[in-house]
């Protein structure tokens, strides 16, 4: 969890938000899962769900909803970024 505060020298202080608004929540939540996705693709070393965060997210999805094209770019992506990958990634 991650939360803003106020340092001082013999003490750090939370500033709590409190809870999402429901609005908020809907803006929020599409990125959450989004990032579950990534750590999830990170972790398995399997591209697939790089695709389905393109598939899901607002400005991706805004420009082309053509899976094929998705997978294709998630494919580049991965290759141009292989060799700072771990080994897994690179099979």
């Amino acid at each position: 969890m991650e939360t803003n505060a106020v340092f001082a020298r013999d003490r750090i202080t939370p500033l709590l938000a409190g809870a999402l608004t429901p609005e908020i929540l809907e803006l929020t939540l599409p990125h959450v899962e989004n990032q579950a996705r990534t750590l999830r693709a990170a972790l398995d070393h399997d591209p697939a769900p790089v695709t389905e965060d393109f598939l899901h997210d607002p400005n991706t999805r805004a420009k082309c909803r053509d899976r094929a094209a998705l997978e294709a770019l998630a494919a580049d992506m991965i290759a141009a970024t292989a060799r700072f990958l771990p080994e897994d990634w690179r099979r």
